[in-house]
């Protein structure tokens, strides 16, 4: 098991699996198999500090890239403020690319049950045993 990764590029197919509105974390997640079938990780993309993204709920491969500079013009347009370019992230899938503007990125490769989020685990308002 690897928690920790750089990421670049993967055919494994992703989904928008979990929003948090009050600190703007964002999981897009490539789900193990079931038991017994490959893969057996999951494969997480987390974005911190989500300012806009315009991301399918289904990616099929995904390529994490540099903004163009029309890419920049286009997201500070929208979001009508500048924004640095090392904060903005274009997911590439299918030949489309779709952008996220985040403070951070990780991404982690973990054998944990599907519905364990590590948006869960990084947030200060869960539950306590």
């Amino acid at each position: 098991m690897r928690t920790n990764l750089t990421f670049q590029k993967s055919d494994r197919d992703f989904q928008v699996w979990e929003y948090q509105v009050s600190h703007g974390n964002l999981l897009i997640r490539s789900p193990k198999g079931a038991a017994g079938t490959l893969p057996d990780t999951n494969l997480d993309l987390l974005f911190v500090g989500v300012d806009y993204m315009a991301v399918p709920r289904h990616l099929h491969g995904v390529e994490l890239l540099a903004p163009s500079p029309d890419e920049v013009r286009r997201v500070e347009t929208v979001i009508g403020k500048p924004t640095p370019m090392n904060h903005i992230m274009i997911l590439v899938s299918e030949r489309q690319r779709f952008p996220v503007v985040a403070v951070g990125f990780a991404a982690s490769e973990k054998d944990w049950d599907i519905f364990e989020s590590p948006i869960e685990h990084r947030s200060q308002f869960r539950a306590e045993p």
